[in-house]
C-alpha cells in the first residue's frame, strides 16, 4: 500500500512447508527434513544442506526483495506476520535489513 492506500503489487512465493515437501516429493532420494534442528550457513550433510538451503534461502529472498524495493520506495516497511516471524528470525537475526520489522 502507498500513502493514499493504493495497492501497488506484491510477490507470491512458496512457503517453507512447500519448499521442504517439494525437495522430498519431486526428487528420487532426498529425505523430508524438518525446519527444526541444526541450521548452519552451509550444510555439512544432506539434512543440514536442505535445512540451510530452505531456511536461509527464504531469509535471503525476503532480504533481497526488501532491499530492491527500498531502492525504489524510500519509506518502505516490511512486516513479517506471526506465522513466519520465529522462522525468519532464527537463521540470522543480523541478516535482517534495517527497517524490516520482524
Amino acid at each position: 500500500l502507498v500513502a493514499d492506500r493504493r495497492f501497488l503489487g506484491g510477490n507470491i512465493s512458496p512457503g517453507l512447508k512447500l519448499r521442504f515437501h517439494s525437495l522430498h516429493e519431486f526428487t528420487s532420494r532426498l529425505p523430508l527434513v524438518s525446519p527444526d534442528g541444526e541450521l548452519p550457513v552451509f550444510g555439512h550433510d544432506t539434512q543440514t544442506a536442505i535445512r540451510a538451503g530452505v531456511m536461509n534461502g527464504l531469509v535471503w529472498e525476503l532480504a533481497g526483495a526488501f532491499e530492491t524495493a527500498r531502492s525504489e520506495y524510500k519509506n518502505i516497511k516490511m512486516v513479517i506476520t506471526r506465522c513466519l516471524r520465529s522462522t525468519v528470525s532464527r537463521p540470522w537475526p543480523t541478516a535482517r535489513p534495517s527497517g524490516a520489522d520482524w
